[in-house]
């Protein structure tokens, strides 16, 4: 092993950068739905907010069936994992713009929910492949930053998403009592050029996977990248009897799974602020969305790149990025209870803007460097198998959020409380967390 020759390519860049807008994609077709909300609504008479909740929650449910096969795979070969996920989300995208030929509001409804499961399933090797693909193609002073990259353009999805819908869907009216039946159609026609434009990304994605996607270079980028890990069995006993790895997950599920999800249905929570009567829009949230997105993911990459330069730090950089981000997300939900108070509508617009942005920015931030921590504390089980777990979490996370959110009855009034509360639970499962790094020491000595 001493022997080996390592070596960095080139092509590592061409790949993480395919890899990346993949699972930035991705998340835009999963969060279709989310900046539309209310045009959705008025558009398909049938369509109730239970069916949008279901719509994103097929990403979760998916996630439980296909979990095992989609691993498996990713173990077996990168490329064929990731290609294959290429081909599912590009015909899930695309079997929704059947409603081009006209076919009815029923058959759309179905072929949207097979679109969202296909779709799911591809983001189920996309959300955790990332520390595998960093661990056979990047030097350990780059693993966190390609981590990071390959996850945190995830999130980008939610950035696309808000970005075409406010492109291509005109939102003029907030309610179907609104509009007219010129309008409806207008909607429906918009809605379809929406869902054109993220198939035509999916299937442009499939073709830059099949031209070239190998699943390791020749040879490895550091002496650990090339170290037997356990099976697959093995590793998954390894990581479900990890105690330190079982408080790392909890927090990084609770924190970053509660701010994920939430940023998918805000139009709901945010549209209710007013100021004299003049209520917040939903295209104004869905600029947060676009915004927000941008600065997590620039806020994630320059702590992965500080965590690269200053090695062996992750859990004071988690546990201070949690902290900041509970202060802030106490603060919005002062001003969305109403305690923290201002006189006119632009005020408002500006301390949400910056509450949330800042507040989401610095959460979600946690996510890479926590993944690369639980790759530390779990070596030598495999990249994939903790990734997969960390996914796991998240979903899990991300399912319950939905699923008391697509209740009927239960209402909204909880998601003023819901950021705060998350974020600041979990920092105590962080303290908690007995990090080390023997991959990393591998790799340095």
């Amino acid at each position: 092993m001493l022997d080996t020759e390592t070596r960095v390519y080139p092509e590592r860049w061409y790949i993480l950068l395919v890899f990346s807008f993949m699972t930035m994609i991705q998340c835009a077709v999963w969060n279709t739905w989310g900046p539309i909300e209310n045009v959705a609504l008025a558009s398909f008479p049938t369509w109730t907010d239970s069916t949008i909740g279901l719509l994103a929650n097929w990403g979760n449910i998916a996630m439980y069936i296909m979990f095992i096969p989609c691993i498996y795979l990713v173990r077996r070969s990168l490329r064929a994992a990731v290609v294959l996920s290429a081909a599912i989300m590009a015909a899930g995208a695309s079997i929704r713009c059947l409603v081009w030929f006209g076919i009815s509001e029923p058959l759309f409804t179905v072929l949207c929910h097979i679109g969202a499961f296909l779709n799911a399933a591809a983001g189920i090797v996309l959300c955790s492949a990332p520390p595998a693909l960093s661990a056979v193609w990047f030097p350990l002073q780059e693993r966190v930053t390609a981590t990071c990259i390959g996850q945190t353009f995830n999130g980008l999805g939610t950035f696309v998403s808000y970005l075409f819908a406010t492109i291509f869907v005109k939102q003029k009216a907030a309610n179907a009592t609104d509009l007219t039946n010129i309008d409806v159609e207008e909607y429906r026609h918009e809605i379809n050029n929406y869902l054109v434009v993220l198939a035509g990304c999916s299937v442009a994605l499939l073709w830059f996977s099949l031209l070239y996607f190998p699943s390791k270079p020749p040879s490895p980028p550091s002496r650990s990248s090339e170290e037997e890990r356990l099976s697959l069995k093995s590793g998954t006993m390894s990581v479900l009897t990890n105690t330190n790895f079982l408080l790392l997950l909890t927090g990084l599920s609770v924190a970053n799974g509660t701010i994920g999800t939430y940023s998918s249905i805000m139009v709901t929570n945010l549209t209710k602020l007013d100021v004299n009567g003049k209520f917040i829009s939903e295209n104004w949230v869905g600029l947060v969305g676009i915004v927000g997105s941008v600065v997590s993911t620039g806020v994630s990459v320059c702590g992965a790149v500080l965590a690269d330069r200053f090695q062996g730090r992750m859990k004071l950089m988690i546990i201070s990025l949690l902290t900041l981000s509970g202060v802030l997300f106490t603060l919005l939900s002062l001003v969305t209870l109403q305690v923290i108070r201002v006189q006119d509508y632009l005020s408002l617009e500006i301390l949400v803007f910056t509450l949330l942005v800042a507040a989401s920015s610095l959460g979600q931030g946690i996510a890479p460097l926590a993944l690369e921590l639980a790759v530390e504390i779990c070596y030598p089980a495999s990249e994939i198998v903790v990734g997969g777990a960390c996914f796991i979490g998240y979903g899990t996370i991300s399912f319950l959020f939905l699923l008391v959110f697509s209740i009927n009855g239960v209402g909204t009034d909880w998601l003023n409380y819901v950021l705060p509360l998350s974020v600041f639970s979990a920092i105590p499962l962080f303290l908690a967390v007995n990090e080390r790094y023997p991959r990393l020491e591998m790799d340095l000595n």
